[in-house]
């Protein structure tokens, strides 16, 4: 008996522990997404030696997207 029920809890197990990490992998991207626009938005401005206050800005809105998805968290449903 257990020889057939074995496969299914397996696979129950599985099925859960790739639901779990399937969506912190998720994160971890949205995360490197804005890491790499704050990378390239700041990179962008010091090109020419000098940042604007327009070119300050946008830095500073791209790093605050880089902390806002760092720190995202999923709200628990009530």
């Amino acid at each position: 008996m257990w020889e057939q029920v074995i496969p299914y809890i397996v696979m129950a197990v599985f099925a859960l522990l790739s639901a779990f990490f399937g969506k912190k992998l998720q994160e971890a991207r949205g995360v490197m997404k804005e890491l790499a626009e704050a990378m390239s938005t700041t990179v962008k401005a010091m090109e020419d030696g000098k940042i604007t206050l327009d070119e300050a800005k946008k830095i500073v809105k791209e790093w605050r997207d880089v902390l806002e998805a760092s720190l995202k968290k999923e709200k628990p449903q009530q």
